[in-house]
């Protein structure tokens, strides 16, 4: 079972959403919101993270993720193979979400001296050094009314804060989604805890 921490998790930041509304003629669902937490774990030197997501955006978003890379002339059976662990139903589905997630929520070190403007420019690099990004690994999910929440650790990258700075992405459904918006509630210690927003052009955060 999951720890009563991620059910506390889901009930108080359920009203974060409530002001965030999309058209009908874009999805069926009325949020453009996904909402998380991270905390930091100091004894197992790891976030936990929580996230909110509506599991129709994340279907559709994990599909358009697989097959950006398939030649025009892919068969089906091509295409049939890369959809594979898209939907929730399915077996591979756990594997598959978290290299998805990994590719639009991360945190990601960079030199002090580098700049948001020009971090952005290198943020979707094909060349990822690994050494830079953090790496999440699977919990559990459970679903409430609708929404699917989705439980990770995240292995952060590893920095000396007097060379580098830490930088928390989330683009999750940005490209999908017109109006997306995203906030994620930070806390790395019992006394401090604060939000970061994010949508289109604002990408990314340092953490404090």
């Amino acid at each position: 079972m999951l720890s009563s921490k991620f059910a506390v998790v889901c009930s108080g930041l359920f009203v974060m959403i409530a002001g965030f509304m999309c058209p009908p003629r874009v999805f069926a669902h009325p949020f453009h919101v996904c909402v998380g937490q991270m905390t930091w774990n100091a004894e197992s030197k790891h976030w936990e993270v929580s996230l909110r997501l509506h599991p129709q955006d994340l279907e559709r978003s994990m599909k358009a993720w697989r097959t950006s890379s398939l030649p025009p002339n892919s068969t089906p059976a091509e295409i049939e193979a890369a959809l594979k662990g898209c939907s929730l139903e399915e077996r591979e589905f756990e594997e598959l979400v978290v290299s998805y997630l990994d590719s639009q929520f991360f945190l990601r070190r960079a030199p002090m001296a580098m700049q948001k403007d020009e971090l952005e420019k290198v943020l979707n690099s094909t060349t990822r050094e690994a050494k830079d990004f953090s790496k999440l690994k699977w919990v559990g999910r459970e679903q409430e009314k609708g929404w699917l929440w989705i439980h990770l650790e995240m292995q952060p990258p590893e920095a000396d804060l007097s060379v580098y700075r830490v930088w928390l992405c989330h683009q999750l459904f940005m490209e999908a989604v017109s109006r997306q918006e995203n906030s994620v509630v930070v806390q790395p210690t019992k006394q401090i805890k604060y939000s970061l927003e994010y949508k289109k052009g604002n990408l990314l955060h340092p953490l404090r």
